[in-house]
Protein backbone atom coordinates (compact mmCIF):
# COMPACT_ATOMS: atom_id res chain seq x y z
CA UNK A 1 0.00 0.00 0.00
CA UNK A 2 2.84 2.35 0.87
CA UNK A 3 4.52 1.66 -2.45
CA UNK A 4 1.30 2.33 -4.38
CA UNK A 5 0.78 5.63 -2.53
CA UNK A 6 4.33 6.77 -3.19
CA UNK A 7 4.05 5.79 -6.84
CA UNK A 8 0.96 7.91 -7.32
CA UNK A 9 2.72 10.86 -5.70
CA UNK A 10 5.73 10.42 -7.95
CA UNK A 11 3.89 10.22 -11.22
CA UNK A 12 1.10 12.65 -10.24
CA UNK A 13 3.37 15.39 -8.96
CA UNK A 14 3.23 17.30 -5.70
CA UNK A 15 2.38 20.74 -7.07
CA UNK A 16 2.03 22.68 -10.32
CA UNK A 17 2.71 26.22 -11.53
CA UNK A 18 0.42 28.13 -13.90
CA UNK A 19 2.31 29.35 -16.95
CA UNK A 20 1.55 30.38 -20.57
CA UNK A 21 0.90 27.32 -22.69
CA UNK A 22 -1.72 25.29 -24.50
CA UNK A 23 -4.28 24.04 -21.97
CA UNK A 24 -7.85 25.27 -22.43
CA UNK A 25 -11.11 24.53 -20.62
CA UNK A 26 -14.42 25.96 -21.75
CA UNK A 27 -16.78 27.68 -19.31
CA UNK A 28 -19.85 29.85 -19.75
CA UNK A 29 -19.08 33.36 -18.42
CA UNK A 30 -21.99 35.75 -17.73
CA UNK A 31 -23.02 37.31 -21.04
CA UNK A 32 -24.04 40.57 -19.42
CA UNK A 33 -20.34 41.22 -18.82
CA UNK A 34 -19.59 41.64 -22.55
CA UNK A 35 -19.58 45.25 -23.82
CA UNK A 36 -22.46 45.97 -26.15
CA UNK A 37 -20.10 47.17 -28.91
CA UNK A 38 -18.06 43.94 -28.93
CA UNK A 39 -18.23 42.24 -32.29
CA UNK A 40 -20.55 44.78 -33.81
CA UNK A 41 -20.55 45.57 -37.53
CA UNK A 42 -19.39 49.13 -38.10
CA UNK A 43 -22.36 51.35 -39.01
CA UNK A 44 -22.02 53.62 -42.03
CA UNK A 45 -24.31 56.64 -42.47
CA UNK A 46 -26.11 57.06 -45.77
CA UNK A 47 -25.08 60.12 -47.75
CA UNK A 48 -27.71 61.68 -50.01
CA UNK A 49 -25.61 62.90 -52.92
CA UNK A 50 -28.60 64.60 -54.53
CA UNK A 51 -28.50 67.32 -51.83
CA UNK A 52 -25.07 68.44 -53.00
CA UNK A 53 -26.62 69.92 -56.13
CA UNK A 54 -27.38 72.95 -53.98
CA UNK A 55 -23.71 73.52 -53.11
CA UNK A 56 -22.22 76.62 -54.75
CA UNK A 57 -18.56 77.58 -54.51
CA UNK A 58 -17.64 79.28 -57.79
CA UNK A 59 -17.40 82.77 -56.31
CA UNK A 60 -15.83 84.01 -53.09
CA UNK A 61 -19.25 85.14 -51.80
CA UNK A 62 -20.62 81.61 -52.27
CA UNK A 63 -17.64 80.17 -50.40
CA UNK A 64 -18.40 82.28 -47.32
CA UNK A 65 -21.71 80.51 -46.65
CA UNK A 66 -22.98 77.00 -45.97
CA UNK A 67 -26.03 75.74 -47.84
CA UNK A 68 -28.42 74.70 -45.01
CA UNK A 69 -29.80 71.40 -46.31
CA UNK A 70 -26.56 69.63 -47.33
CA UNK A 71 -24.74 71.17 -44.35
CA UNK A 72 -27.30 69.85 -41.85
CA UNK A 73 -27.38 66.51 -43.67
CA UNK A 74 -23.62 66.03 -43.19
CA UNK A 75 -23.81 67.13 -39.54
CA UNK A 76 -26.50 64.51 -38.90
CA UNK A 77 -24.42 61.93 -40.76
CA UNK A 78 -21.44 62.81 -38.56
CA UNK A 79 -23.56 62.05 -35.49
CA UNK A 80 -23.81 58.45 -36.71
CA UNK A 81 -20.07 58.00 -37.14
CA UNK A 82 -18.33 55.62 -34.75
CA UNK A 83 -14.69 54.48 -34.67
CA UNK A 84 -14.09 52.67 -37.94
CA UNK A 85 -17.00 54.19 -39.88
CA UNK A 86 -14.88 56.50 -42.02
CA UNK A 87 -12.47 53.68 -42.83
CA UNK A 88 -15.42 51.51 -43.80
CA UNK A 89 -16.49 54.33 -46.11
CA UNK A 90 -13.08 54.41 -47.78
CA UNK A 91 -10.93 56.84 -45.79
CA UNK A 92 -7.63 57.04 -47.73
CA UNK A 93 -4.32 56.15 -46.12
CA UNK A 94 -2.79 59.42 -47.30
CA UNK A 95 -4.35 62.90 -47.40
CA UNK A 96 -5.74 63.98 -50.75
CA UNK A 97 -3.65 66.88 -52.13
CA UNK A 98 -5.57 70.12 -51.67
CA UNK A 99 -4.80 71.17 -55.24
CA UNK A 100 -6.48 68.00 -56.54
CA UNK A 101 -9.53 68.61 -54.38
CA UNK A 102 -9.76 72.25 -55.49
CA UNK A 103 -9.62 71.18 -59.12
CA UNK A 104 -12.55 68.76 -58.83
CA UNK A 105 -14.47 69.19 -55.54
CA UNK A 106 -17.58 67.37 -56.84
CA UNK A 107 -15.56 64.16 -57.04
CA UNK A 108 -14.94 64.18 -53.28
CA UNK A 109 -18.24 65.64 -52.04
CA UNK A 110 -19.47 63.64 -49.02
CA UNK A 111 -16.36 61.44 -49.05
CA UNK A 112 -14.22 60.73 -45.96
CA UNK A 113 -10.94 62.67 -45.85
CA UNK A 114 -8.32 63.51 -43.24
CA UNK A 115 -5.58 66.06 -42.69
CA UNK A 116 -2.99 66.67 -39.99
CA UNK A 117 -1.42 69.95 -39.01
CA UNK A 118 -1.11 72.75 -36.49
CA UNK A 119 -4.28 74.13 -34.97
CA UNK A 120 -4.29 77.83 -35.91
CA UNK A 121 -7.67 78.93 -34.58
CA UNK A 122 -10.77 77.62 -32.89
CA UNK A 123 -14.19 79.26 -32.51
CA UNK A 124 -16.57 78.98 -29.57
CA UNK A 125 -19.23 76.26 -29.96
CA UNK A 126 -22.55 77.40 -31.41
CA UNK A 127 -25.96 75.85 -31.79
CA UNK A 128 -27.21 74.94 -35.25
CA UNK A 129 -30.95 75.05 -36.04
CA UNK A 130 -32.20 71.53 -36.68
CA UNK A 131 -29.40 69.91 -34.65
CA UNK A 132 -31.03 69.83 -31.24
CA UNK A 133 -28.88 68.94 -28.25
CA UNK A 134 -25.57 69.49 -30.01
CA UNK A 135 -23.19 72.35 -30.64
CA UNK A 136 -20.78 72.75 -33.54
CA UNK A 137 -17.20 73.94 -33.10
CA UNK A 138 -15.32 75.30 -36.12
CA UNK A 139 -11.59 75.71 -36.52
CA UNK A 140 -8.64 75.99 -38.88
CA UNK A 141 -5.48 73.93 -39.20
CA UNK A 142 -2.37 74.35 -41.34
CA UNK A 143 -0.68 71.29 -42.76
CA UNK A 144 3.05 70.72 -43.05
CA UNK A 145 2.75 71.85 -46.67
CA UNK A 146 1.24 75.18 -45.46
CA UNK A 147 -2.23 74.24 -46.77
CA UNK A 148 -5.23 75.53 -44.83
CA UNK A 149 -8.05 73.17 -43.79
CA UNK A 150 -11.33 74.31 -42.24
CA UNK A 151 -13.38 71.92 -40.12
CA UNK A 152 -16.51 71.58 -38.01
CA UNK A 153 -16.83 69.06 -35.17
CA UNK A 154 -19.75 68.03 -32.98
CA UNK A 155 -17.99 66.86 -29.82
CA UNK A 156 -16.37 69.37 -27.45
CA UNK A 157 -12.72 70.19 -28.02
CA UNK A 158 -10.50 67.95 -25.82
CA UNK A 159 -8.90 69.75 -22.89
CA UNK A 160 -5.36 68.85 -23.99
CA UNK A 161 -5.82 70.46 -27.43
CA UNK A 162 -5.25 74.20 -27.89
CA UNK A 163 -3.88 76.62 -30.46
CA UNK A 164 -0.52 75.36 -31.65
CA UNK A 165 -1.31 71.69 -30.99
CA UNK A 166 -0.57 69.11 -33.65
CA UNK A 167 -3.99 67.72 -34.53
CA UNK A 168 -5.79 65.40 -36.92
CA UNK A 169 -9.22 66.00 -38.42
CA UNK A 170 -11.19 63.19 -40.02
CA UNK A 171 -14.52 63.96 -41.60
CA UNK A 172 -16.79 64.21 -44.60
CA UNK A 173 -15.87 66.76 -47.25
CA UNK A 174 -18.55 69.42 -47.73
CA UNK A 175 -17.24 72.23 -49.94
CA UNK A 176 -14.47 74.76 -50.53
CA UNK A 177 -14.62 77.73 -48.18
CA UNK A 178 -13.15 81.23 -47.82
CA UNK A 179 -12.46 83.08 -44.57
CA UNK A 180 -11.05 86.50 -43.68
CA UNK A 181 -10.69 86.28 -39.90
CA UNK A 182 -8.60 85.47 -37.98
CA UNK A 183 -6.66 84.23 -41.02
CA UNK A 184 -7.26 84.90 -44.68
CA UNK A 185 -8.21 81.62 -46.30
CA UNK A 186 -9.17 80.95 -49.92
CA UNK A 187 -10.65 77.72 -51.32
CA UNK A 188 -9.87 75.70 -48.21
CA UNK A 189 -11.43 72.23 -47.90
CA UNK A 190 -14.20 72.20 -45.29
CA UNK A 191 -14.58 68.89 -43.41
CA UNK A 192 -17.39 67.90 -41.06
CA UNK A 193 -16.46 65.34 -38.43
CA UNK A 194 -17.11 64.07 -34.94
CA UNK A 195 -14.07 65.30 -33.04
CA UNK A 196 -10.58 66.69 -33.26
CA UNK A 197 -7.77 64.35 -32.26
CA UNK A 198 -4.17 64.87 -31.33
CA UNK A 199 -1.67 63.93 -34.00
CA UNK A 200 1.62 62.47 -32.90
CA UNK A 201 5.04 62.58 -34.41
CA UNK A 202 6.79 59.24 -34.43
CA UNK A 203 8.71 58.97 -31.16
CA UNK A 204 11.62 56.69 -30.25
CA UNK A 205 10.94 53.42 -28.40
CA UNK A 206 10.06 54.00 -24.77
CA UNK A 207 12.60 52.41 -22.42
CA UNK A 208 11.46 54.00 -19.16
CA UNK A 209 7.98 55.06 -18.14
CA UNK A 210 7.47 58.81 -17.71
CA UNK A 211 5.23 59.64 -14.71
CA UNK A 212 4.36 63.00 -16.27
CA UNK A 213 2.88 61.34 -19.36
CA UNK A 214 1.00 58.75 -17.31
CA UNK A 215 -0.19 61.63 -15.15
CA UNK A 216 -2.24 62.88 -18.11
CA UNK A 217 -4.68 59.99 -17.52
CA UNK A 218 -7.96 61.13 -16.01
CA UNK A 219 -10.58 58.76 -14.58
CA UNK A 220 -12.15 60.46 -11.59
CA UNK A 221 -15.50 61.12 -13.28
CA UNK A 222 -17.58 58.74 -15.38
CA UNK A 223 -17.07 60.98 -18.40
CA UNK A 224 -13.29 60.77 -18.00
CA UNK A 225 -13.52 57.00 -17.52
CA UNK A 226 -15.22 56.51 -20.90
CA UNK A 227 -12.20 57.81 -22.82
CA UNK A 228 -8.70 56.35 -23.17
CA UNK A 229 -6.11 59.10 -23.60
CA UNK A 230 -3.97 58.52 -26.68
CA UNK A 231 -0.54 59.75 -25.52
CA UNK A 232 -0.39 57.77 -22.23
CA UNK A 233 -1.69 54.69 -24.02
CA UNK A 234 0.91 54.90 -26.81
CA UNK A 235 3.60 55.58 -24.21
CA UNK A 236 2.69 52.52 -22.15
CA UNK A 237 2.22 50.29 -25.20
CA UNK A 238 5.64 51.30 -26.57
CA UNK A 239 7.24 50.51 -23.21
CA UNK A 240 5.66 47.05 -23.18
CA UNK A 241 6.63 46.36 -26.77
CA UNK A 242 10.26 47.10 -25.90
CA UNK A 243 10.51 44.85 -22.85
CA UNK A 244 13.06 42.14 -23.66
CA UNK A 245 13.57 40.28 -20.37
CA UNK A 246 10.27 38.43 -19.98
CA UNK A 247 11.46 35.10 -18.62
CA UNK A 248 11.17 36.30 -15.03
CA UNK A 249 7.69 37.77 -15.46
CA UNK A 250 5.84 34.69 -14.09
CA UNK A 251 7.86 34.87 -10.84
CA UNK A 252 8.32 38.63 -10.44
CA UNK A 253 4.96 40.06 -11.52
CA UNK A 254 2.29 39.88 -8.79
CA UNK A 255 -1.08 38.35 -9.49
CA UNK A 256 -4.10 40.64 -9.73
CA UNK A 257 -6.43 40.17 -6.78
CA UNK A 258 -9.91 41.41 -5.97
CA UNK A 259 -8.56 43.79 -3.32
CA UNK A 260 -6.25 45.45 -5.85
CA UNK A 261 -9.01 45.61 -8.48
CA UNK A 262 -11.31 47.39 -6.00
CA UNK A 263 -8.70 50.13 -5.53
CA UNK A 264 -8.47 50.45 -9.31
CA UNK A 265 -12.24 50.71 -9.71
CA UNK A 266 -12.40 53.37 -7.00
CA UNK A 267 -9.64 55.42 -8.69
CA UNK A 268 -8.21 56.24 -5.28
CA UNK A 269 -4.62 56.52 -6.55
CA UNK A 270 -3.41 53.53 -4.52
CA UNK A 271 -2.30 51.56 -7.59
CA UNK A 272 0.29 53.41 -9.72
CA UNK A 273 -0.38 53.63 -13.42
CA UNK A 274 1.92 51.39 -15.42
CA UNK A 275 2.28 48.76 -12.68
CA UNK A 276 2.37 45.23 -14.07
CA UNK A 277 0.06 42.43 -12.94
CA UNK A 278 -0.45 38.78 -13.91
CA UNK A 279 -4.07 38.12 -14.83
CA UNK A 280 -5.38 34.55 -15.00
CA UNK A 281 -8.94 34.45 -16.25
CA UNK A 282 -11.35 33.11 -18.85
CA UNK A 283 -11.71 34.78 -22.21
CA UNK A 284 -14.92 36.65 -22.96
CA UNK A 285 -14.22 38.25 -26.32
CA UNK A 286 -11.50 39.26 -28.77
CA UNK A 287 -12.08 42.01 -31.31
CA UNK A 288 -9.46 43.05 -33.88
CA UNK A 289 -9.80 46.57 -35.28
CA UNK A 290 -7.77 48.43 -37.85
CA UNK A 291 -5.62 51.04 -36.18
CA UNK A 292 -5.71 54.71 -36.97
CA UNK A 293 -2.36 56.29 -37.86
CA UNK A 294 -0.25 56.27 -34.73
CA UNK A 295 3.36 56.92 -33.65
CA UNK A 296 3.95 53.20 -33.01
CA UNK A 297 3.21 52.31 -36.65
CA UNK A 298 0.81 49.61 -35.42
CA UNK A 299 -1.57 48.44 -38.13
CA UNK A 300 -4.12 46.69 -35.85
CA UNK A 301 -5.27 46.77 -32.24
CA UNK A 302 -6.84 43.83 -30.41
CA UNK A 303 -9.51 44.64 -27.84
CA UNK A 304 -9.79 41.84 -25.27
CA UNK A 305 -12.25 41.21 -22.44
CA UNK A 306 -11.57 38.48 -19.86
CA UNK A 307 -13.62 37.27 -16.91
CA UNK A 308 -11.96 36.76 -13.52
CA UNK A 309 -13.92 34.61 -11.01
CA UNK A 310 -13.55 37.08 -8.11
CA UNK A 311 -13.09 40.38 -9.98
CA UNK A 312 -15.44 40.11 -12.94
CA UNK A 313 -14.71 41.66 -16.31
CA UNK A 314 -11.27 43.09 -17.11
CA UNK A 315 -10.53 45.01 -20.32
CA UNK A 316 -7.25 44.96 -22.22
CA UNK A 317 -5.88 46.43 -25.40
CA UNK A 318 -3.02 44.74 -27.23
CA UNK A 319 -0.99 46.13 -30.15
CA UNK A 320 -1.21 43.89 -33.18
CA UNK A 321 -3.63 41.36 -34.62
CA UNK A 322 -4.39 38.37 -32.41
CA UNK A 323 -5.26 35.09 -34.15
CA UNK A 324 -9.00 34.47 -34.39
CA UNK A 325 -8.94 30.89 -33.04
CA UNK A 326 -9.77 32.02 -29.52
CA UNK A 327 -13.04 30.82 -27.99
CA UNK A 328 -15.19 32.25 -25.23
CA UNK A 329 -14.17 30.47 -22.04
CA UNK A 330 -10.56 29.73 -23.02
CA UNK A 331 -8.28 29.88 -19.99
CA UNK A 332 -5.76 32.67 -20.52
CA UNK A 333 -2.91 34.38 -18.72
CA UNK A 334 -1.80 37.89 -19.59
CA UNK A 335 0.82 40.22 -18.18
CA UNK A 336 -0.69 43.69 -18.33
CA UNK A 337 0.19 47.20 -17.20
CA UNK A 338 -2.59 49.07 -15.41
CA UNK A 339 -3.63 52.33 -17.11
CA UNK A 340 -6.99 53.44 -15.69
CA UNK A 341 -10.52 52.43 -14.82
CA UNK A 342 -13.06 52.57 -17.63
CA UNK A 343 -16.81 52.90 -17.68
CA UNK A 344 -18.69 50.88 -20.26
CA UNK A 345 -22.12 49.65 -21.23
CA UNK A 346 -22.92 45.93 -21.41
CA UNK A 347 -25.41 44.10 -23.57
CA UNK A 348 -29.03 43.93 -22.41
CA UNK A 349 -30.40 40.92 -20.58
CA UNK A 350 -33.41 39.44 -22.37
CA UNK A 351 -35.33 39.18 -19.12
CA UNK A 352 -34.87 42.86 -18.32
CA UNK A 353 -34.47 44.52 -21.73
CA UNK A 354 -32.20 47.18 -20.36
CA UNK A 355 -28.49 47.90 -20.46
CA UNK A 356 -26.15 47.54 -17.52
CA UNK A 357 -23.19 49.79 -16.80
CA UNK A 358 -19.92 48.72 -15.26
CA UNK A 359 -16.66 50.27 -14.05
CA UNK A 360 -13.71 47.94 -14.58
CA UNK A 361 -9.89 48.11 -14.66
CA UNK A 362 -8.23 48.64 -18.04
CA UNK A 363 -4.80 47.21 -18.86
CA UNK A 364 -2.33 47.50 -21.71
CA UNK A 365 -0.60 44.27 -22.72
CA UNK A 366 1.42 43.01 -25.64
CA UNK A 367 0.37 39.36 -25.83
CA UNK A 368 -2.36 36.94 -24.79
CA UNK A 369 -1.33 33.43 -23.74
CA UNK A 370 -3.24 30.22 -23.34
CA UNK A 371 -3.03 28.73 -19.86
CA UNK A 372 -1.37 25.40 -19.21
CA UNK A 373 -0.23 23.42 -16.21
CA UNK A 374 3.53 22.85 -16.14
CA UNK A 375 5.45 20.72 -13.69
CA UNK A 376 6.91 22.38 -10.61
CA UNK A 377 10.74 22.14 -10.86
CA UNK A 378 10.85 20.89 -7.26
CA UNK A 379 8.92 17.82 -8.36
CA UNK A 380 11.97 16.44 -10.15
CA UNK A 381 14.03 16.34 -6.97
CA UNK A 382 11.12 14.97 -4.99
CA UNK A 383 10.48 12.28 -7.59
CA UNK A 384 14.09 11.09 -7.36
CA UNK A 385 13.89 11.03 -3.57
CA UNK A 386 10.60 9.17 -3.45
CA UNK A 387 11.67 6.83 -6.23
CA UNK A 388 14.68 5.81 -4.16
CA UNK A 389 12.50 5.50 -1.07
CA UNK A 390 10.01 3.37 -2.98
CA UNK A 391 12.77 1.10 -4.27
CA UNK A 392 14.14 0.74 -0.73
CA UNK A 393 10.70 -0.15 0.63
CA UNK A 394 10.07 -2.65 -2.15
CA UNK A 395 13.48 -4.26 -1.49
CA UNK A 396 12.77 -4.32 2.23
CA UNK A 397 9.39 -5.95 1.61
CA UNK A 398 11.05 -8.57 -0.61
CA UNK A 399 13.65 -9.33 2.08
CA UNK A 400 10.93 -9.62 4.69
CA UNK A 401 8.91 -11.87 2.42
CA UNK A 402 11.88 -14.18 1.84
CA UNK A 403 12.70 -14.26 5.54
CA UNK A 404 9.07 -14.97 6.44
CA UNK A 405 8.96 -17.74 3.83
CA UNK A 406 12.08 -19.42 5.28
CA UNK A 407 10.76 -19.12 8.82
CA UNK A 408 7.42 -20.57 7.76
CA UNK A 409 9.16 -23.51 6.06
CA UNK A 410 11.31 -24.13 9.14
CA UNK A 411 8.22 -24.20 11.38
CA UNK A 412 6.40 -26.58 9.05
CA UNK A 413 9.45 -28.90 8.94
CA UNK A 414 9.69 -28.82 12.73
CA UNK A 415 6.00 -29.68 13.13
CA UNK A 416 6.30 -32.45 10.61
CA UNK A 417 9.28 -33.99 12.46
CA UNK A 418 7.40 -33.81 15.75
CA UNK A 419 4.40 -35.51 14.20
CA UNK A 420 6.54 -38.32 12.79
CA UNK A 421 8.26 -38.75 16.15
CA UNK A 422 4.88 -39.05 17.95
CA UNK A 423 3.71 -41.66 15.49
CA UNK A 424 6.87 -43.72 16.10
CA UNK A 425 6.44 -43.56 19.84
CA UNK A 426 2.88 -44.82 19.60
CA UNK A 427 3.94 -47.83 17.51
CA UNK A 428 6.69 -48.73 19.89
CA UNK A 429 4.37 -48.46 22.81
CA UNK A 430 1.81 -50.71 21.16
Amino acid sequence: MAAVLLGSMIFGGLGNLLEPGERTTLITPPRDQIPNDAGYSVPVPEIDLSLFKEVQEETSAQRYTNEPKPYLHLLRAALKLVPGSLREMGLPDQPVPVAELQKNPDKFRGSPLFYEGELLSIRPPEKIPGLDGFEVTEGLIETKAKEKILFAIIEPLPEDIHRGSLVRIEGLFFKLRDENFPFKVKKAPYLIGVNLKRAFKEFPPVKTLDPKILGLVKDKSLRESKKIEDLPYYHLASWLMNQKDRKDWPKKIPELTREIAVHMAQADGTIPRGKMFKIMANLLWVQVIKAEPNPLKVAFWSRVWVYHPTIGTIALKIPGKLPMDWKTGDEVVVYGAFLKRIYYETGARKSEWKYRFRIIPFFVADQLYRLRIVDNPVNGILRIFFLGLTAFLILALMILAVRDSRADKEIRDRLRRKKIERMRNRRMGG
